[in-house]
């Protein structure tokens, strides 16, 4: 369960990055543009990937102690806490990136 719960944030992390790039893709000057595009895609998913597997890493290395001193409420908590840092940090690398559409050519 709890891993078909890890695939299923994994999975919508990459539809979003891949959701993201189509338009930089489609706005590529060239093929070399289209390459860029799709380069900057690939390492903003394994950014988001590890951002993930760390957050999870460090409520899985929590998880025991939380569970013996505070039991499954504990638990619960870990894990409401540890889904509100990653949406605090996945929305401040959004908002960067973001940032940074349409102040250069795409590849470039």
């Amino acid at each position: 369960m709890v891993l078909s719960t890890l695939t299923g944030f994994l999975m919508l992390a990459s539809l979003s990055v891949g959701l993201a790039a189509a338009p930089e893709v489609a706005r590529a000057a060239g093929v070399a543009g289209a390459r860029g595009a799709n380069r900057a895609a690939t390492l903003l998913a394994l950014a988001g990937t590890a951002l993930l597997a760390a957050g999870y890493g460090a409520m899985t290395a929590l998880a025991a102690p939380v569970a013996l001193a505070w039991g499954l409420a504990g638990l619960w908590w870990l894990m409401a806490a540890t889904n509100g840092v990653l949406v605090v940090l996945q929305g401040a690398g959004f908002r960067r990136h973001s940032a940074k559409a349409g102040t250069a050519p795409v590849g470039a």
